[in-house]
């Protein structure tokens, strides 16, 4: 072997092992500064994240403790609850607890007799129900009737809330925009009762009876006593139309009907609803008509204003998820059968 080939050699056996050795120190600080690197960005990510991540907890445990309470007070059905209806959910919640707040203020208010705070709360408490009513009656996918009957309802009774308290030449006006909005409820209360038998459909005319009655002995003039009494008919027909529902309910369980659960619930809240409006209603016809002084007039007015459209809001919204009431006729034979027994 020649010089040359055994110095060849000595160098490759030197060379070699350290250029082995450097690639591996190389690969070896890449390795150590894409580990530090990933601990770094891993580090980084959860520091940026976890502000997320706490947000997003939030988010749902508020989630579910709204859920757990609008199971108390406005029971959903679960087959409708789906992602598309957690804004319904969120709203209807938010602006319920604000017409509650708005309720507890505006009574606080009349009762210390502050007018202009009463005032301007009571322009958006109606409102605010009606928003509540419409998210529960479309989260729910209830009948659509519904949504445009209590939206038009409460639309004219916010108008007449507003002309209400200017007083003198606009009182006419309030009690013809309320008029309206009774009317449009009751078209769609009358169209959820269904065809009505005797003795169920007695009921309206003894309404019609007792609005003459009304009429005659509120009115404060002869030129008033027709409004008065379509307005006191429209105010009986609440729970005229309630217990006309509550009758055919009853009388198709007898016959082997099967009748929706919430409908009998839905014409309870309109019955109650409507003694409470026929209150309110008939205290402001003895203060402003008869000039009765009534204590704390304001406040006891209110609250029961407040409380019957809550009630008419929820029995429409009921209502809404009821299938509609077939209108064909039934073997009267079968129905005597089945009373008889």
């Amino acid at each position: 072997m020649t010089a040359d080939s055994t110095t060849a050699l000595r160098m490759y056996d030197e060379i070699f092992p350290f250029m082995v050795k450097k690639l591996l120190e190389f690969f070896k600080g890449t390795a150590f500064d894409a580990k530090m690197l990933f601990l770094s960005m891993k580090t980084f990510a959860v520091k940026v994240m976890k502000p997320f991540a706490m947000l997003s907890f939030s988010l749902r445990k508020a989630y579910l403790c709204i859920n757990t309470t609008m199971e108390q007070f406005q029971p959903m059905d679960k087959s409708t609850l789906t992602p598309g209806n957690y804004g319904y959910v969120f709203i209807s919640f938010v602006s319920m607890v604000l017409f509650i707040m708005c309720s507890a203020a505006i009574i606080l208010f009349d009762f210390l007799s502050l007018r202009e705070p009463a005032l301007l709360l009571k322009t958006i408490l109606v409102p605010m129900l009606m928003v509540n009513t419409l998210c529960l009656i479309f989260r729910d996918r209830g009948d659509r009737t519904a949504a445009v009957a209590v939206a038009g309802a409460m639309v004219f009774h916010t108008v007449g809330d507003g002309l209400m308290e200017f007083g003198g030449s606009t009182f006419l006006w309030a009690f013809g925009a309320f008029l309206v909005g009774h009317v449009i409820l009751l078209l769609y209360f009358i169209r959820g009762v269904g065809k009505q038998h005797f003795p169920g459909n007695l009921v309206w005319m003894i309404a019609a009876a007792f609005a003459v009655l009304a009429g005659l002995w509120l009115s404060p003039s002869s030129e008033m006593i027709l409004p008065v009494c379509v307005y006191a008919l429209a105010l009986l027909y609440y729970p005229a139309s309630a217990l006309a529902g509550m009758y055919e309910c009853r009388r198709r369980r007898k016959m082997g009907e099967e009748v929706h659960p919430l409908r009998n619930k839905a014409f309870l809240r309109i019955l109650c609803g409507g003694i409470l409006f026929i209150l309110s209603d008939g205290l402001i016809a003895l203060y402003v008509f008869k000039g009765m002084e009534i204590p704390l007039y304001a406040a006891v007015v209110m609250v029961l204003y407040l409380g019957a459209e809550f009630l008419l809001s929820r029995g429409a919204w009921l209502l809404s998820r009821c299938p509609a009431v077939p209108a064909e006729d039934f073997d009267e034979k079968k129905e005597d059968e089945n009373f008889a027994e």
